[in-house]
C-alpha cells in the first residue's frame, strides 16, 4: 500500500513539474483608436491602451476602429494589427525556457489582421493563426 501512495505522490511531482516548464506569456495593447473591447472572463469590456493580455483573452474592434498588439516571447515578439470589426482570440501564448522554445496559436474568428513577426528563435518554435 505504501508503494502505491509513493508512486502516486511521485507521478504528481512530475505532472507538476512538466506543467511548470511551459509559462504563460502575456501581450499588450500598444495602440487603438475607435471602440475596442477585450473579454479576460464572461463578458466583453472596454479595452484600454498598455492592457496587459494572457493566454484565452479575446480583443475585438468595431466600426472604424483598430488596436495594435505586441506579443511577447523569449527573444522575439510580435505585432499583431487588428482591422475594423475583427475579433481574435489568444488561443495560446506558451513558453518553454528549458527549450528555448515559445508557442503562439492566434484564433481569427471575423475580419483581417496583419502581422509582424520576428524570426523564430528555436525549430521547436511554433506561430500559428487559425481562420475560419
Amino acid at each position: 500500500m505504501d508503494i502505491r501512495k509513493f508512486l502516486v505522490a511521485t507521478g504528481c511531482v512530475v505532472c507538476a513539474c512538466s506543467l511548470a516548464i511551459a509559462a504563460q506569456r502575456t501581450a499588450i495593447i500598444q495602440s487603438m483608436t475607435g471602440a475596442v473591447e477585450v473579454k479576460q472572463g464572461p463578458d466583453w469590456v472596454s479595452a484600454q491602451q498598455d492592457m496587459t493580455l494572457k493566454q484565452g483573452d479575446s480583443i475585438r474592434t468595431g466600426a472604424d476602429a483598430s488596436a495594435t498588439i505586441k506579443v511577447n516571447g523569449l527573444a522575439e515578439g510580435s505585432q499583431v494589427d487588428l482591422k475594423e470589426k475583427t475579433e481574435l482570440k489568444l488561443a495560446e501564448l506558451l513558453q518553454d525556457e528549458d527549450a528555448s522554445s515559445v508557442k503562439t496559436l492566434l484564433d481569427v474568428s471575423l475580419g483581417s489582421i496583419l502581422i509582424t513577426a520576428e524570426k523564430l528563435s528555436s525549430s521547436k518554435s511554433k506561430f500559428e493563426v487559425k481562420t475560419p
